[in-house]
């Protein structure tokens, strides 16, 4: 059995990896797609950090490949969904970085209340200049938090020990959760105005990208100070830079940017008032230690024991459960999904309920599939089928679980419901000819939609043309329809679409929707 390293771990992973019975492990770093394409038929495992790229065609070239281990929690660079067709684990080391990323963040912040990096380099030149670099204390300054995730509530424990008042804005965490941690949940306004430090950890999606931008950055207080150790598009670094300039903003420290590696040219470098690290915010001896070793030793338990610990695109569940469910896995994951991108605000509880025949298996891998799904798109860290049901507990979810004897119309049905105080939502799932995922009801409306690709959730009142309205939007913009479901409403005179698209909408063509008259809610849906 030969498994590849393809990115630097650290000697303990590798030794871990050597003791497997029967391994040999080979480390080639920094492969070009085309060479690891070249050699990839000869392993069963491959080890990864962030650098190399697993992409389609290299999964294509790995006939006998079953496992890719990733050393840290993101895995953007992994094609899951290749993987996941070609059979083969994938798994990560979620939650063992987070103390590490924290400091980071504090170092990052400390470094720009007192110009550190600027200071020394200008002695370093000779130059010494005391009142050039005025700084600025921590204590008693308001910490803006957004996102309350593992390393957001780490930063907010030790910035309270700074004697820093802290204050967190993160819509799917519940007060009590943020409170335990030492931060004040506030809303989205309220911290961008009260905010004397500004810390990004926050997941990067569609609706966060470029969060931090031209109108939030005028909604800021004066003075304002931006730390991000988290994703680089969170930020729309042109307008951060022209506020810099402008004096809205005093400073900003970036581990991550949004083109990494950062070119050499690049005006964040340039800017005197910005911190620039090249995301190091894993990069510590103790921490690369913890996920090396990890990963080394969830491979050996993979081939070993048979055991998929921390997978990322499939539940660690035993290979006969996974024969049996292995569609409705991956129907509950897309459900959770879908609820995920349609649902805002905090979840005060998560209901999964199964009928017909499903009732004679075990209800853990599916719940686990449907909370991955939905909590993957509310998480600053990094979400798979073994932590989700450990991250929805930690932000005061409650996990409902039920069977009901019956499936009403369905050989097998799940149910998965999202409830909080002031709105519920519900989509029902079903599996035609053992493979084939539907959804078959959302809320009050009956339908049939393939979970799969882009789609558009359309609400609009049921009155005649208004299909042929936003029908001829997408046509204008070149959208082709691959599909189309409509379910009608009759009580409320109503209608319901989902749209399958070739490919997504822009923000500006989903504004257009919105000015249609009749239509009351458009949302974009990627699975």
């Amino acid at each position: 059995m030969k498994i590849l390293v393809c990115d630097s771990i650290s000697n303990k992973g590798i030794e871990v990896l050597q003791s497997i019975e029967g391994a040999q492990v080979e480390v080639k770093v920094g492969l070009e797609e085309d060479e690891l394409c070249s050699i990839a038929d000869q392993y069963e495992a491959i080890v990864v950090r962030s650098g190399t790229r697993i992409t389609a065609k290299v999964i294509e070239s790995a006939e006998n490949l079953r496992v890719i281990g990733r050393a840290g929690m993101g895995y953007d660079n992994i094609d899951l969904v290749a993987a996941t067709k070609q059979g083969i684990v994938v798994m990560n080391t979620p939650g063992l970085n987070s103390v590490t990323a924290a400091e980071h963040a504090l170092a990052l912040m400390m470094a720009l209340s007192r110009n550190v990096p600027q200071a020394h380099c200008l002695l370093r030149d000779g130059v010494w200049d005391r009142k050039r670099f005025m700084g600025t204390e921590l204590s008693g300054k308001w910490l803006g938090l957004i996102g309350l995730g593992n390393v957001g509530r780490e930063v907010a424990k030790r910035a309270r020990g700074l004697n820093m008042n802290v204050a967190g804005y993160d819509p799917y965490i519940k007060k009590e959760v943020a409170e335990e941690a030492g931060a004040v949940l506030m809303e989205w306004e309220e911290l961008l105005k009260k905010a004397d430090f500004i810390s990004l950890h926050s997941v990067l999606n569609n609706s966060t990208r470029h969060m931090i931008n031209d109108q939030t950055l005028s909604e800021m207080k004066e003075g304002v100070r931006i730390i991000n150790c988290a994703r680089g598009g969170l930020i729309d670094e042109s307008a951060l830079l022209k506020a810099i300039t402008e004096g809205k903003v005093a400073g900003a420290a970036l581990d991550v940017f949004e083109q990494e590696p950062l070119p050499a040219d690049s005006p964040l470098c340039q800017e005197p008032k910005i911190i620039v690290t090249p995301h190091l915010g894993a990069s510590t001896d103790e921490a690369q230690d913890h996920v090396a070793v990890a990963a080394a030793e969830q491979i050996r338990s993979f081939f070993n024991d048979e055991v998929v610990i921390h997978g990322v695109n499939v539940p660690s569940v035993s290979r006969d459960v996974l024969n049996s469910l292995g569609s409705y896995i991956s129907l509950a994951e897309k459900m959770g999904s879908f609820l995920g991108q349609i649902s805002h605000g905090s979840m005060d509880q998560i209901c999964v309920e199964v009928s017909g025949d499903l009732v004679k298996h075990t209800m853990a891998p599916l719940t686990s599939a449907a909370l991955c799904g939905i909590m993957k798109h509310s998480c600053s860290e990094a979400v798979n089928f073994v932590n989700a049901p450990v991250v929805a507990k930690e932000r005061g979810i409650r996990i409902v679980e039920s069977k009901a004897d019956r499936a009403k119309n369905y050989t097998n049905l799940i149910t998965l419901s999202i409830k909080s105080e002031d709105h519920s939502i519900t989509l029902m799932g079903s599996v035609f000819g053992r493979v084939q995922g539907r959804f078959v009801r959302f809320n009050d409306y009956a339908l049939e939609a393939v979970p799969e690709g882009h789609l558009l959730v359309i609400l609009n009142r049921d009155i005649p043309g208004i299909v042929g309205q936003w029908g001829s939007l997408l046509g204008e913009h070149k959208i082709n329809i691959s599909k189309m479901n409509v379910a009608q409403n009759t009580t409320k005179e109503e209608s319901l679409s989902i749209i399958s698209m070739d490919t997504p909408v822009s923000e500006e063509v989903l504004k257009q929707f919105e000015e249609i008259e009749g239509v009351l809610n458009v949302v974009q849906v990627h699975l």
